[in-house]
């Protein structure tokens, strides 16, 4: 009853529209072919942020559209509501409750992944081995003791710089108060025997701001900030390009401080054993390219081979073999994507779901129509 009378409402009447359904899935059905064909001239990361990754999209510049993630809410909203008002609860439709089940756990995994997966990457010389790996697109201000036995990184979100909030590294008893944020930026040095202006790792005098690349990873973003200590303060230049720490006088000696790429620490260690690449006759394009790794951690060690088309997963972690680099003495350095995806099962668990949903769903149909059959009486009647 309490069912029946919410459903007179007509935003509820409109949630369980199957009509609904079906504009969502032709939405996206287009927004993949747009997205597909944006891929081409402007990057898959500019097409998963113009149509995939937003609420709202243009096409082809002045249409107006919802974007993916918009469509995928109201399709969960229309899937949920219509579960719970308009689906009819007997044994016979077991079959769509299952079906409707795996759906929500492939939504579920498909929004854990946008909203919690962790891409990064990680380059590695033959022989060398690694447990931190580098994000694509976010930056961050590190700041450590070079003179200490081992380096304690402490390391701040460089999007608070950006917004202009001061931020505090109680490790080090310091506050960053950042000046003006580049989100892209263009580095000159200072002329030399010049007085330095700023505390900086390559001489560095200024940066000036350049257009924004709609790919990120071809920015380079700066800061100006002051370092605020105990007993002082200091200027300092951070450029995103600089390989060079700044080295930043403070109370009982000094730090050093970066604007790096995000790094992440795994619980495991990847040594590059082998990197072999195959490439086309008379050619420098590669066909092929793949790398032999070891995996370590205090418990176990496993050796694998990563290639184009065959990744490998341990522990929620999957690496890619994503390029290669040879430089001029012959050194070969692999470069695995790297992605930490806790929920990377729930798909394969939502496709499980639903075909068994539709396997029972099937079989009960036909069930159902053996025995009307044999219930019907027989066509004609006796002599």
């Amino acid at each position: 009853m309490l069912a029946a009378a919410i459903k007179r409402y007509p935003v509820v009447r409109l949630l369980i529209d199957l009509r609904v359904t079906v504009v969502c899935l032709a939405l996206l059905f287009v927004l993949t072919f747009l997205g597909t064909m944006h891929q081409i001239d402007n990057g898959i990361y500019s097409a998963q942020k113009k149509y995939f990754e937003s609420f709202f999209t243009l096409a082809a510049g002045f249409v107006p559209l919802p974007g993916a993630q918009l469509v995928l809410w109201v399709l969960v909203v229309n899937l949920a509501a219509a579960t719970i008002y308009r689906f009819v609860y007997k044994v016979r439709r077991i079959g769509i409750l299952i079906i409707h089940g795996g759906l929500f756990a492939l939504f579920f995994g498909m929004f854990f992944t946008q909203y919690f997966a962790q891409e990064s990457f990680l380059s590695l010389l033959e022989g060398e081995g690694g447990n931190v790996t580098t994000d694509y697109f976010d930056w961050e201000v590190a700041m450590w003791d070079p003179a200490g036995e081992a380096r304690r990184v402490a390391a701040v979100d460089a999007g608070a710089l950006a917004a202009g909030n001061a931020v505090s590294i109680s490790r080090y008893g310091v506050e960053l108060r950042p000046q003006r944020y580049f989100a892209n930026a263009q580095a000159f040095s200072r002329a030399g025997g010049a007085p330095a202006r700023w505390v900086n790792g390559s001489g560095i005098e200024s940066l000036q701001e350049a257009r924004v690349s709609p790919d990120p990873q071809e920015n380079f973003p700066g800061v100006l900030l002051t370092v605020v200590h105990r007993s002082g303060s200091a200027e300092v230049l951070l450029y995103g390009a600089d390989v060079a720490p700044a080295s930043v006088p403070v109370e009982g000696g000094r730090l050093a401080v970066s604007l790096r790429r995000k790094h992440y620490v795994m619980p495991l260690v990847v040594r590059l054993d082998d990197f072999r690449a195959e490439f086309y006759p008379n050619s420098d394009t590669p066909s092929s390219f793949e790398s032999d790794v070891t995996l370590s951690t205090p418990q176990f060690t496993r050796s694998a081979r990563i290639s184009m088309n065959h990744p490998l997963r341990h522990a929620g972690y999957t690496f890619y073999q994503a390029s290669y680099a040879i430089d001029a003495t012959g050194r070969e350095t692999s470069t695995l994507a790297v992605v930490h995806n806790r929920s990377r099962v729930v798909p394969y668990v939502g496709t499980l779901v639903v075909g068994l949903g539709l396997a029972v769903h099937f079989i009960q149909t036909l069930v159902l129509r053996r025995r009307t059959r044999s219930a019907s009486p027989p066509a004609g009647g006796a002599a």
